[in-house]
């Protein structure tokens, strides 16, 4: 271990449950190559040095006296600067909220805190999670640690690149519209969004009340695994949450995907992608079939026609949810923002609700007017 910053996320767990490293050790590895790289990626928005290094040292005295440990312990994590944490300044990537301290803790870092994580603090992000590139005209733009001059991809840009760049091993993101996708993509990490109402998102600031989703950023299959089935599940502060169960998701990690069904929609490369692209994913669904899964094509009704109302939606949303901002401040948004939320009070109620009725049987004969 000579360089821990190398890690995964349950990698580090695992080695700190088993005493094969400490706590402090982890949080300084990740603490100095913050300190010696984030000048140049710029993913950090505030670093939280003195409380991390205590809840380290608290994780090693309790380690030394045998009491039971989360499954996540002693694990260094930093996320999306839109979780709440009472106390402590969340700014949501805005100068709105640049001194905003809210008074609650989002569920998720409550139930990360149970499992051991180390909260270093907060990171990067578009304003308000909403722009695909991740650019921030506030806190300045993050930048791609495998090229500089690249984008992250958005909005969850300071969480791809941090965990790319071995800042820390995982962090929260978001996703409505592609959040944790993109910067998954664009920084070579693995994100997962979950399905709709598994994770809670009491304590997170909201973007689209009907398309929020709460999920990781890390670096195996693996982690983002341990990471979901720690935060998922009903949570009584968000009425929204599921109440099914949450299973083993990282037991299922077999290396075979026997009676597996996967879905491929025809239809998904909507405007062409490149052939490398298209070759490499050809070369994942073969992958699965030699370890047992049966892959089917299918043919979406209309992907242009989801991605349409899905924009509808979140933008008419967006724009109930900053309508006060929007009326006493508005110069305080980057004109890419504002622009975007002024849209939203042009979009007429029937075709909001429109938008809300089509969910599910989205352009199918199953969707009928009274």
């Amino acid at each position: 271990m000579s360089d821990l910053t190398t890690l995964s996320m349950t990698e580090a767990a695992d080695a700190f449950t088993k005493g094969e490293v400490s706590a402090e050790a982890l949080v300084r590895a990740s603490l100095d190559r913050i300190a010696a790289q984030d000048g140049k990626v710029n993913a950090v928005i505030r670093l939280d040095r003195e409380a991390a290094l205590e809840a380290a040292a608290a994780q090693d005295k309790a380690r030394a006296a045998g009491a039971t440990l989360g499954p996540l312990a002693g694990a260094p994590m930093m996320h999306k600067d839109m979780y709440y944490r009472a106390g402590k300044v969340s700014t949501c990537g805005s100068a709105i909220r640049r001194n905003f301290v809210p008074k609650v803790t989002a569920t998720v870092l409550e139930r990360l805190d149970a499992a051991g994580a180390i909260d270093m603090g907060t990171l990067n992000m578009a304003e308000f999670a909403q722009n695909p590139t991740g650019h921030n005209v506030h806190h300045g733009d993050c930048h791609n640690p495998w090229n500089l001059d690249y984008c992250t991809g958005g909005s969850s840009s300071g969480s791809g690149a941090g965990v790319a760049a071995r800042f820390f091993t995982a962090a929260l993101g978001s996703d409505t519209g592609g959040s944790i996708r993109l910067p998954a993509t664009l920084c070579g990490v693995t994100g997962l969004k979950a399905t709709q109402t598994r994770v809670s998102r009491a304590g997170v600031m909201p973007l689209s009340f009907s398309a929020d989703n709460v999920g990781p950023l890390v670096r195996t299959a693996r982690d983002a695994a341990r990471f979901l089935g720690v935060i998922a599940g009903r949570d009584p502060r968000d009425p929204t949450s599921a109440p099914e169960p949450v299973p083993d998701y990282e037991a299922a990690l077999t290396g075979s995907a026997r009676g597996m069904r996967i879905a491929v929609c025809e239809t998904y490369f909507l405007d062409g992608a490149d052939a490398p692209v298209i070759a490499a994913f050809e070369a994942a669904l073969a992958t699965l079939k030699t370890t047992g899964a049966e892959v089917t094509r299918v043919k979406a009704p209309s992907l242009r026609a989801i991605a349409a109302y899905t924009a509808l939606v979140s933008r008419a949303e967006g724009a109930a949810i900053h309508a006060d901002w929007m009326r006493e401040q508005p110069g305080d948004y980057s004109i890419h923002l504002s622009a975007r939320l002024f849209g939203g009070y042009a979009i007429p109620a029937h075709l909001y609700i429109e938008g809300l009725a089509r969910r599910g049987p989205c352009c199918g004969n199953s969707w009928r007017r009274p």
